[in-house]
């Protein structure tokens, strides 16, 4: 078996508590064909995988051997080629396996470890079906008219005979991992008598975590739970960030009992939701700082001083500019050197710009802003737009260009710094009442945005 995988070199830093810990492993395979190179020793971690241990290979032996305390999961032996792996069950320090490079799962051959016993007779007996499933939906996708529905009703059966097959290991091996792992991937049963979506869905999310154990750190290192918990925030709930507050403090919440489950989650979706690149989904970032991170030093020992002290300072840059807060009053000075004011306007919406006249993306962009200035300014759309310094260059280049909304240069170097103004453009969209609607878009982003927004306005008048 061959697949092609991701793999990191770097090791993530994690507390190892509670009774899924197992003192150390002596971990031996043999495999038959192998060439004398290195293996690889690998865990998954969520969604990824990560190298634990390297060794060498003699004679197709692989040894790897530590007495270094571990959580138990699905670990994986990979071959120098970084595509080639087999996975195993680690729950017990002694392992003992044996196979053929030409098809691991068929040949393979469980010496010592009861668990990868069954977990290899359960892959032997699920493979033939898996793959009329792949062959039936293949089949399904190239039909037409009833053959359609009937390839799809073979796939169908056999997916149904697939999860019979794991109720049945359940049954039969309720104590081992590869039993926690199906019941953690079973779907929710709705009720036939419930019939409105919108009760399936709050019954799915009432029900959800009824199978998933999030006091089970080995979960983590199998990639089932992170695909589940990222279904239940993004399928489950509407794609806003408090929607999506909401629902990572059911998850932590259940997770606190295992520190190591509970790191996990935090730093996972602290991690996303500060790289996300959807507009607003800094707001979950804030709220996963403010309530999980915020005075809570001496409870957060897997974060160092210095990672929470960088968090609290994006934090309380970043909370006053979330969607759906009020915008801070500035004055900058215009062309005559007078102060005029942000709010000094009666917009319904009002463009802030931060903009630099030698910066090669503005002069870019400003000629399209001011095309999207000519489209909605009579509908009641302005233009703050505040350069980075007050010079004469800027001065005649706002003249020469003829932008008639207001321009305006600095009079105070915290606006810079109050409005994350990092690079240039940087953009927000306030509505009338100053507060933040839509932020840090390009002018294609900002003329659909005010589209939809003028077009909904359409559509309320004439309802009403």
């Amino acid at each position: 078996m061959k697949k092609s995988v991701y793999i990191l070199s770097a090791l993530l830093a994690f507390s190892q508590v509670g009774f899924t810990q197992i003192k150390g492993y002596d971990l031996e395979f043999k495999i038959k064909d192998l060439q004398d190179t290195v293996s690889y020793l690998g865990y998954y971690y969520g969604s990824k995988i990560y190298i634990k241990d390297t060794v060498k290979v003699e004679n197709g032996r692989i040894r790897f051997v530590s007495d270094e305390e571990n959580v138990g999961g699905l670990y994986l032996v990979i071959l120098q080629d970084l595509k080639t792996y087999f996975e195993f069950i680690y729950n017990e320090k002694t392992i003992k396996m044996e196979s053929k490079r030409s098809d691991f799962t068929d040949n393979m051959r469980v010496i010592k470890s009861d668990e990868n016993k069954a977990f290899y007779k359960h892959l032997r007996q699920v493979q033939p079906i898996v793959k009329n499933i792949y062959k039936y939906r293949t089949l399904a996708g190239k039909s037409e008219g009833d053959s359609v529905a009937w390839y799809s009703k073979k796939a169908q059966d056999a997916q149904e005979e697939v999860e019979q097959i794991k109720d049945t290991f359940i049954k039969n091996y309720p104590s081992y991992f590869l039993s926690k792992i199906f019941t953690t991937s079973k779907s929710v049963e709705i009720p036939k008598k419930i019939k409105d979506n919108d009760e399936k869905i709050n019954y799915m999310r009432a029900h959800y975590f009824d199978n998933i154990d999030l006091t089970d750190a080995r979960l983590i290192y199998a990639p089932v739970l992170k695909q589940k918990t990222d279904y239940y925030i993004k399928n489950l709930h509407y794609q806003y960030p408090d929607s999506i507050s909401t629902a990572l403090d059911v998850i932590l919440e259940k997770s606190k009992p295992n520190s190591d489950m509970f790191q996990f989650m935090l730093s996972s979706y602290l991690a996303e939701y500060e790289r996300s690149r959807v507009m607003g989904m800094d707001g979950v970032f804030v709220h996963l700082a403010e309530n999980y991170i915020r005075n809570k030093e001496g409870e957060l020992d897997w974060f160092s001083d210095e990672e929470i002290e960088k968090i609290t300072k994006k934090t309380k840059g970043l909370k006053n500019l979330i969607l759906g807060k009020k915008a801070k009053d500035i004055v900058g000075a215009d062309l005559d050197r007078r102060p005029v004011k942000l709010y000094d306007n009666n917009n319904k919406f009002t463009l802030l710009l931060f903009w630099d006249v030698n910066c090669g993306n503005c002069q870019k962009s400003m000629p399209k802003y001011k095309e999207i200035y000519k489209k909605f300014n009579a509908r009641g759309f302005g233009i703050y737009a505040m350069s980075v310094g007050w010079t004469e260059k800027w001065s005649e280049y706002v003249k020469e260009h003829e932008y008639e909304w207001v321009n305006v240069g600095p009079t105070e170097n915290e606006t810079f710094e109050y409005y994350d103004v990092k690079s240039t453009p940087t953009t927000y969209l306030l509505d009338k009442d100053m507060k933040i609607i839509a932020k840090k878009f390009d002018p294609t982003g900002l003329e659909n945005i005010l589209q939809d927004l003028y077009s909904r306005e359409k559509v309320n008048k004439e309802n009403n």
